[in-house]
């Protein structure tokens, strides 16, 4: 079988074998687009920080 279900958006990339991969850090979201009737997924970029890292006293 060959093509997608999920078309990539804003901030991802579609790879030869229809493997979808962020460009940037964010927030994956799926969504359909009602205007060209296909399901989206596109990455939000954010200000917060996605993690917070725990910093050891040495």
């Amino acid at each position: 079988m060959r093509g997608t279900k999920y078309h990539p958006g804003h901030g991802v990339g579609l790879g030869k074998d229809h493997t979808i991969f962020a460009t940037r850090d964010g927030f994956v979201r799926f969504w359909f687009n009602v205007s060209k009737k296909r399901q989206e997924v596109p990455v939000k970029c954010t200000r917060e920080p996605l993690c917070l890292v725990a910093q050891s006293s040495t």
